[in-house]
């Protein structure tokens, strides 16, 4: 919005938003309907195009890399192999 010389407070009051539901929809964490982005686009005196243009021509952007988590617990058929047979041969096999 520094661009514009206009803060988010002063552009909220004029579009009839919260300054906290204006900054979830810069930033990308709430929709906001199609009516209040004609409002905006009003306020700041540019088109509705200019300001959903995201700059790539139509062309979607690639999906964020998904980082490497963690394996998770081993599969049940994994840790039954360790336990194979009853559990008192185990014990006696331990203690030997």
């Amino acid at each position: 919005m520094a661009v514009l010389d206009v803060s988010l407070e002063e552009l909220a009051g004029v579009v009839g938003m919260t300054k906290g539901t204006l900054r979830n929809a810069v930033s990308g964490y709430d929709q906001i309907r199609l009516g209040r982005v004609h409002r905006i686009a009003r306020a700041l005196h540019l088109s509705v195009q200019e300001i959903t243009a995201d700059g790539n021509d139509g062309v979607p952007d690639e999906p964020p890399a998904q980082p490497e988590g963690p394996k998770g617990p081993p599969r049940r058929q994994e840790k039954e192999r360790e336990n194979k047979g009853p559990k008192r041969a185990r014990d006696q096999a331990s203690a030997a």
